[in-house]
């Protein structure tokens, strides 16, 4: 069973409230809600916060069950490392990690989308934090840096 839904589950039986009341107490759609539970369909962000106070829990927490469900514990535990490393930086991890990449090679983002034969209005897009990541740009970048994905 997903964390997500065990979660959920026990503290909604624990408050004596069914899925059903639930969906209706935040506006929504109980088969909706019942696929969002079971991790079948992603939570939206204004369901999450909707949520946390009823079952009082942070937002913060719903995710962080979420993305356990989502990733392995060591993917999770490096992005931990990483936020770490990086506290009191501005910016996205994935952003410092690129320029530090592109540090490393005296690249700017123009050369370097050459070097990996990706659309640098894209890279620059994802590097901003605008866009998200790509699998074929995040196999790219593993070819060329020799990282495995979990980096």
């Amino acid at each position: 069973m997903l964390i997500i839904t065990e979660k959920i589950k026990t503290i909604l039986k624990t408050k004596n409230i069914s899925q059903y009341q639930l969906a209706k107490l935040i506006g929504y759609d109980h088969g909706a809600l019942g696929h969002m539970i079971r991790g079948e369909k992603p939570f939206p962000e204004d369901k999450i916060q909707k949520i946390a106070p009823i079952i009082e829990v942070s937002p913060e927490e719903i995710k962080g069950w979420i993305l356990a469900d989502k990733y392995p514990k060591e993917v999770l535990q490096r992005a931990i490392e990483l936020k770490q490393k990086h506290a009191g930086q501005e910016g996205l991890i994935f952003t410092a990690k690129m320029h530090e990449l592109m540090k490393q090679h005296n690249l700017t983002i123009n050369p370097f989308s050459k070097v990996i034969s990706y659309n640098q209005g894209w890279l620059s897009q994802v590097v901003l934090g605008k866009e998200p990541v790509s699998k074929k740009l995040m196999q790219k970048l593993c070819a060329f840096s020799g990282l495995p994905e979990e980096e």
